[in-house]
């Protein structure tokens, strides 16, 4: 034989041994496959959790962008309310200095006088 063996013995039964003789090329072979399985089984592990950190990631994205939305149509609701009461106010002074004189009918009473 030129080549290296490693011989394995077997306890198959009580009191019987078998003698496994294998080739050294054919170890090296599978140790070369399964440190490629364990690298291969690493990346994926790893590539795998990247990616459960990104959708985690998008995921405080998303909600972020809902509560800012829910926050943009609360403060568009206010300004619409404010507006409305800076309308009413501005009317109701108009009235107010319409009737003690110091206006003659004026519609925008707080614009710039010519």
């Amino acid at each position: 034989m030129s080549g290296k063996n490693y011989t394995f013995y077997i306890a198959s039964a009580p009191g019987q041994m078998r003698k496994l003789i294998v080739p050294a090329h054919v170890l090296h072979g599978l140790a070369a496959l399964a440190l490629i399985g364990a690298i291969t089984v690493t990346a994926a592990i790893g590539s795998y959790s990247r990616m459960l950190w990104k959708v985690g990631n998008y995921n405080a994205l998303r909600h972020d962008q809902e509560t800012l939305k829910k926050q943009y149509q609360q403060l568009q609701g206010t300004v619409v309310d404010t507006n409305q009461r800076l309308d009413s106010l501005q009317s109701l002074a108009t009235e107010v200095a319409m009737t003690y004189g110091v206006l003659r009918y004026h519609p925008a009473a707080f614009d710039d006088p010519d």
